[in-house]
């Protein structure tokens, strides 16, 4: 599969302490793993690991110990039951532009060899530089979406706080696709984000 830029609509509304939302257009890339280089040398204005007007960086996502973002990956994923590695691993991301990134969330998306859904590791950013991974896994599929909750783990927003569930709904890309990232607590909703690509 071929790298790619995704046209967003990103749109966030908040219900608590007071009702407040916005809506703006943006693109996103789409890569994968294993085509960065090409994307590269495809595009003079992006670079991997270098500075660039745009520049993917492997320590600007997670990172276990491991000598690639891929391997990182992985290895999350082993840690988490899926011992099998996936055969592509494509990421919707931000980009470093000139020097700077805004990235609240990335998206990894598995495959095994057969191209069926093995995850999606939602990679969520807070203001504070701190970095938190969570699963879905083939369980909480159901058709082309993934779809579960899990509880907050750290402060995302300082309107919220971590007694606070995240409920990620998140279609497999294709020429479209839509993202969720909703926040609970106990049972009503507090912030809804999301990004039609």
């Amino acid at each position: 599969m071929k790298s790619s830029l995704f046209n967003c609509r990103v749109f966030h509304k908040r219900f608590s302490p007071k009702t407040y939302g916005f809506s703006t257009r943006l693109f996103m890339w789409h890569l994968d793993l294993d085509g960065i280089e090409a994307v590269c040398r495809a595009s003079p204005l992006v670079s991997h690991n270098r500075f660039n007007v745009y520049s993917f960086r492997d320590d600007d996502h997670l990172y276990l110990g491991k000598p690639t973002l891929r391997e990182n990956i992985e290895a999350y994923l082993a840690d988490k039951g899926i011992p099998e590695k996936p055969a592509r691993i494509t990421l919707l991301t931000n980009l470093r532009t000139f020097g700077y990134v805004f990235n609240p969330v990335s998206f990894f998306f598995c495959y095994d060899s057969g191209h069926n859904p093995l995850a999606v590791v939602v990679e969520v950013h807070n203001t504070f530089g701190e970095l938190k991974p969570f699963l879905l896994d083939p369980s909480q599929l159901a058709g082309n979406r993934f779809q579960a909750t899990h509880p907050k783990l750290f402060y995302i927003s300082p309107f919220s706080g971590l007694d606070e569930r995240l409920e990620i709904k998140v279609e497999l890309p294709h020429n479209r696709l839509a993202l969720h990232v909703n926040t609970w607590r106990n049972g009503e909703a507090g912030a809804e984000e999301g990004f039609i690509l």
